[in-house]
């Protein structure tokens, strides 16, 4: 396997891609990719969000809406999305996790301010080292199922109108509760996520990660149910196709989904 997935935030954690410190550079990206393939790395999938939208969109809601630099109340809200109760009743360990997202996020800030959009960034950089540059969005990611005030979460999850019933798997959490594509304002924000990424930025493909989470609509989906999910996916199909024509080269669409096909069928995807 000579690809490598990079999620939205690894590059923004800890100190491994800015050793020497200091503000956050495009350079960054540049280097790791270089990185990449000088290693035999063919292949990078950019994933720039989660459920919210963590690159400097121009057209769609971002986690960052709201946050100015090391606004730990900001970050607050998410820590029942990463600990237990005892956790939580932990004054050392709360400070700890939101020195990590404070950090995190102003990093991503500082390359905003400096007028750097690094998903661009990655795009840009895997042209001049020869690799495939790829998408991959995830298409109900899970990590602030804890609480829907998370900032990890996209407005829309807010409503519970738009959320699944799921089953709960944990005091704090219901893991399963995920956005219900039947939902057109869930369909609406999905594409216009991705309408964005494919058309104002250089990627040779995209693919819609159902592995994390496979969770669409509430099962057992019905054939009106599973044709209208199969419906969404010809709308991301035509946009990829209208950015082949644009561009004169081709874009693919890849699924990444788990080996269960009537498992698929049941939340009402049809591969």
């Amino acid at each position: 396997d000579r690809r490598q997935r990079g999620d939205c935030t690894y590059l923004f954690q800890g100190n491994r891609y800015n050793p020497g410190g200091g503000p956050y550079t495009a350079r960054i990206i540049h280097d790791h990719i270089a990185l990449l393939a000088r290693h035999g790395i063919d292949t990078y999938l950019c994933n720039p969000q989660a459920q919210g939208n963590w690159w400097p969109s121009r057209r769609m809601p971002t986690v960052f809406d709201g946050y100015h630099k090391g606004d730990r109340d900001f970050c607050r809200g998410h820590l029942v999305c990463e600990g237990g109760k005892s956790d939580l009743e932990n004054p050392a360990w709360v400070e700890a996790v939101l020195d990590t997202h404070v950090r995190m996020l102003d990093r991503y800030l500082e390359l905003q301010e400096a007028g750097v959009d690094w998903v661009a960034e990655c795009a840009r950089a895997c042209r001049q080292h020869g690799l495939a540059s790829w998408l991959t969005i995830r298409m109900n990611d899970m990590h602030g199922c804890g609480n829907p005030e998370s900032y990890f979460n996209a407005p829309i999850f807010r409503d519970p109108a738009n959320r699944l019933k799921g089953r709960g798997i944990a005091a704090q959490c219901n893991y399963f509760a995920g956005l219900n594509y039947l939902r057109a304002p869930v369909r609406e924000f999905m594409l216009g996520t991705i309408r964005e990424l494919v058309e104002d930025y250089d990627f040779t493909g995209i693919e819609l990660d159902w592995l994390r989470n496979p969770i669409c609509c509430e099962p057992d989906a019905t054939q009106a149910q599973i044709d209208q999910i199969t419906a969404f996916h010809a709308e991301v199909r035509a946009l990829t196709q209208a950015k082949a024509k644009i561009t004169g080269r081709p874009y693919a669409l890849g699924l990444r989904v788990p080996p269960a096909f009537d498992l698929l069928r049941s939340i009402g995807i049809d591969v």
